[in-house]
Parts: C-alpha cells; structure tokens; sequence
C-alpha cells in the first residue's frame, strides 16, 4: 500500500512540476515576443561594431601611434565585447535552465508506474525535447550555447583574415604612388 502511495505522490508531484515548467515556458515565450527585436540588434550591431575595432586597431597605423585613439579603441572593444559576452551568456542560461527538467526525468525509475503516468512522463519530454526553448534574435534561431561558439568562429576567421593582409607589405615609389605588394 506504501508503494502505491508513494507512485501516486510521485505522479502528482510531476504533475505539478510540469505545470509550472508549462507556466515558465509560456513566460518565456512573452519575454521572447518583447525582447526579440533588441536581442537581435544587440547581437547584429555589437559583432559588427567589435569587428570594426578590430580592424582599425590592426590596420591603422594612426590608431597605433596615437595612445589616445588606442585607449579609446580598446575601451570600446572592451565595452562592445563585454555586453555581447552578457547577452548571450544570460540567453544561454535561459536556455539551459529550461530543458534542465529533462535530466530528472530521465533519471527516474519506471518500472512501478502506471500507463497514465508514462503518458505524462512522455508528453512532458517531448515539450523538453521539441523545439528549442529559449530567447530568440528576430525570431531567427534561440540564442544558446551555440551561438558563442560560431561568433567565436566569426572573430577568429576574420582576425585570421586581417592578419593575412597584414603581412602584405606597402612600398612607395618615387612619384609618390602607393604600391601594395603581396
């Protein structure tokens, strides 16, 4: 009699569970309705603002010499890189701690269960295991864990880039011409 009551106390307990994971999805798909748009623009502007630094601070020769114009290149970098790092890492952790649920409910025993029950079980994974929950830039993709590696991959490609043209030198003719040669 103690095991039925303690399947019938887990069912509840599971079933209050998923309510509320229901009740902070749906949360999460208003916040998302709001914040798409400066989600997206954040990401979009703040890459290619640091990708411009970048490139002034390796192409010109100007930014360089003058420490005023260095300090205000790596101030900004740094501020650019820091809220970019920031919105992605609180859009990952949303996305983390909304398909978090799905390890506690691999993790339990199945085996003194009721169909009903695992009919529950089953319709609460496929919601944790169905689209991708999370804050979305325009609502083109959920901003995940993802996203940090492939804008890692986009600064690293075009550093690489930049240092390739780096290596080209410049010379100049008698006339005054620039001549690049690579």
């Amino acid at each position: 009699m103690s095991q039925h009551a303690t399947v019938s106390t887990a069912q509840k307990c599971l079933e209050v569970y998923r309510q509320q994971h229901n009740i902070l999805c749906n949360m999460l798909d208003t916040g998302d309705e709001v914040l798409h748009h400066l989600i997206g623009s954040c990401l979009f502007i703040h890459i290619l603002d640091c990708l411009l630094l970048i490139y002034n601070l390796c192409r010109y020769d100007g930014v360089g010499s003058d420490t005023g114009q260095l300090f205000s290149h790596i101030f900004w970098f740094f501020g650019m890189s820091t809220t970019l790092i920031t919105v992605i890492a609180v859009c990952s952790l949303v996305n983390i701690r909304a398909h978090e649920p799905a390890k506690l409910i691999y993790n339990l025993s199945m085996e003194d269960f009721t169909a009903e029950f695992a009919l529950q079980v089953n319709v609460f994974l496929h919601r944790l295991n169905g689209p991708p929950m999370g804050l979305t830039a325009w609502s083109l993709f959920v901003v995940d864990s993802q996203v940090v590696v492939s804008i890692a991959g986009i600064f690293a490609t075009y550093f690489v880039v930049l240092l390739q043209f780096q290596q080209s030198v410049s010379t100049t003719t008698p006339a005054g011409l620039n001549i690049t040669t690579v």
